[in-house]
């Protein structure tokens, strides 16, 4: 699989490679690779071991309106999510929230397990598809819902420890916590995915200047 994004970089599932190369706009050079841990001169099938770096056999890229990635992993029957710019998965679909596991139908056949994922396509409001071609079906993921934000007062705190919790969503598969100086903000602290049986993160990064920072937890 192939995508563009809106400046016209190319993205390439390089299958056999078990990697996915990214070529700046108009290049036939990549300057950028997925699942090989940074190296152009290897093609390890998940190198390293199943974690948010590697990749065994991605067959299908698709790009939201931000830039963000997201790839199907079809050996290790998932799909992973990278922020723009970024070569670490910080979102896993179809293994429970874990990056270190790739079981074909994790937990049972249901609405969070997939089976050799085969492509990925995204519509205007980000909504995620999936062909999940060993289950012989497709399946849709709305875009991850926000939960309630809310100001903490607790950045004089840098340094020690702060927990932050949020309370279970009936449902959810995953959730994943953000810090920021701004409602929905993430520049001081993400979490990446966390299992859907995490209530809690401990965030050591906040600013030490007695600034309010603002904690969004997401759930999937």
């Amino acid at each position: 699989g192939v995508a563009l994004d809106s400046s016209g970089n190319l993205y390439v599932a390089d299958y056999y490679n078990s990697r996915v190369l990214f070529y700046p706009s108009g290049s036939t050079t990549a300057t950028r690779v997925y699942g090989q841990g940074g190296s152009f001169t290897t093609n390890t099938q998940n190198n390293g071991g199943v974690s948010a770096n590697s990749l065994y056999y991605p067959s299908g890229v698709a790009l939201d309106s931000s830039g963000n990635l997201y790839v199907a992993d079809l050996a290790n029957n998932r799909v992973l999510f990278y922020l723009a710019g970024s070569t670490t998965a910080t979102r896993v679909y179809g293994q429970l929230g874990s990056f270190t596991t790739n079981i074909y139908n994790n937990g049972g056949i249901s609405a969070n397990s997939l089976f050799d994922p085969f492509g990925v396509a995204l519509d205007s409001s980000g909504n995620l598809y999936v062909g999940d071609y060993g289950n012989n079906r497709v399946l849709m993921y709305p875009p991850p819902t926000p939960g309630i934000y809310s100001p903490v007062n607790q950045s004089t705190l840098a340094g020690n420890s702060v927990p932050f919790w949020w309370a279970g969503y009936p449902g959810a598969t995953a959730y994943w916590l953000d810090v920021g100086n701004a409602p929905g903000g993430n520049n001081y602290y993400q979490s990446g995915s966390l299992s859907a049986s995490t209530f809690s993160q401990t965030v050591n990064s906040l600013p030490s200047d007695g600034s309010t920072v603002y904690a969004t937890w997401y759930y999937l």
